[in-house]
């Protein structure tokens, strides 16, 4: 009888997504925040929402094809100024609902400005997202990155 070991976590398997980009949207407000929500004197929502289609895995692929995902620009401290106690999980998540892939990011407020940028010249066509392998149609995602190109003989198909 084989011994179950106490205290280990299963291994997380992880996955690459690769997105093509087909089109994006960004939207900006600016208000007075009420004390009772935030103890910042103003409000600053700028979103930016990145459509497209799924081209890895395959699997994914399948299930939905259509994806939404939300970029929103963290305007909290620097990530230099971050202490050890506070290390995130994640850059965010994506989960499958309803036949389509959506998801929400935290980006550095900073590189806000040039990623709409190079999405304004049309420059970035794919997103590639990685991170935790699907389960129950959610999945954390460690890092993502914006692609002028991709060759995709060079990712795994999981």
């Amino acid at each position: 009888m084989s011994k179950k070991r106490s205290g280990s976590k299963p291994a997380i398997a992880s996955a690459c997504y690769i997105v093509q980009i087909d089109d994006w949207d960004w939207s900006y407000s600016f208000g007075v925040n009420e004390d009772r929500y935030d103890k910042r004197p103003y409000s600053d929502y700028r979103h930016m929402v990145v459509l497209g289609k799924v081209l890895l895995p395959t699997k994914l692929k399948r299930k939905a094809e259509a994806v939404e995902l939300t970029f929103m620009p963290d305007t909290g401290p620097s990530y230099s100024d971050q202490k050890e106690e506070r290390r995130p999980l994640s850059v965010g998540y994506v989960d499958v609902r309803d036949g389509r892939v959506t998801g929400g990011f935290t980006m550095a407020i900073d590189a806000l400005d040039l990623v709409m940028r190079m999405l304004l010249a049309a420059r970035f066509k794919y997103l590639i997202l990685d991170g935790e392998a699907m389960r129950y149609r959610k999945a954390r995602i460690r890092h993502y990155r914006f692609e002028t190109k991709v060759n995709l003989e060079e990712y795994p198909d999981d």
